[in-house]
């Protein structure tokens, strides 16, 4: 079974090796390390192309933000520096402070892209 990884906009950097943060665990019991996926514009609801699972980390929002924030898919082409709080700050955003804040557990998928059409 393929499995699809979602991103919605604003998104960038999905080239190379980069890393998507999700919040909770549930993909850290979905994936293995070399596992291929499809990645998709949630909003467009297509296929941007492929990528390999190269490792999957669990931890704090803090701590992994601070380990591989830099790597993360949306900071790549900006400063190193500050990347893990931007990485925080999005995610505490889009999921609100009740459900998501510092110490939430979240997974780090690392990727590397493999194929524009999937």
């Amino acid at each position: 079974m393929t499995r699809v990884i979602e991103f919605s906009p604003p998104m960038s950097g999905i080239e190379g090796e980069f890393n998507t943060f999700r919040l909770g665990v549930a993909w850290s019991k979905r994936l293995n390390p070399g596992e291929e996926v499809l990645l998709m514009d949630k909003k467009l609801y297509s296929v941007m192309g492929s990528a390999k699972v190269t490792g999957i980390t669990v931890g704090a929002l803090r701590e992994m933000g601070a380990l591989y924030g830099s790597q993360n898919h949306n900071q790549k082409h900006l400063p190193k520096e500050g990347a893990g709080e931007r990485v925080a700050t999005a995610m505490i955003k889009r999921y609100g402070p009740n459900r998501c804040c510092y110490d939430s557990k979240v997974t780090v998928i690392h990727l590397k892209y493999t194929s524009p059409e999937g």
